[in-house]
């Protein structure tokens, strides 16, 4: 959660724009980027605009959707690459009613190996 304070206000407001987040659950090095083959960049820039499309709260462009939840508020896409999901759960932070919102994605074997296998990023939404 990236939070800040007003000190003229004193209210508690996103340091972050929703429309604009910036935020890169993978990052690499040009070098890195450079040993990567055609494929590997492919599903890295097709992951990219997916996380990117989810946080700015639209649909992923480049993934199937497989499932949804009971909830109403969470997704589950796929592709040949990675899964990805975007979820939306009603819930009260701090006496505030809302939603935790997040995206997790999920590469394929074939690309990433080890006991973190999913990438996730979350916020709580007042509402």
């Amino acid at each position: 959660m990236l939070l800040g304070c007003n000190k003229a206000t004193d209210r508690i407001q996103d340091v972050i724009p929703q429309e604009n987040t910036g935020i890169k659950l993978i990052r690499f090095s040009d070098a890195q980027l450079k040993s990567l083959s055609k494929r590997q960049l492919q599903a890295l820039a097709h992951a990219d605009e997916d996380i990117s499309q989810i946080l700015k709260g639209r649909e992923p462009k480049n993934v199937k959707i497989h499932a949804g939840a009971a909830d109403g508020g969470t997704l589950w896409y796929k592709c040949d690459d990675y899964d990805i999901w975007s979820w939306k759960s009603l819930g009260t932070f701090m006496g505030v009613d809302g939603y935790t919102r997040g995206v997790t994605i999920k590469f394929s074997s074939t690309h990433y190996t080890g006991n973190m296998e999913d990438f996730s990023y979350t916020w709580f939404e007042a509402r």
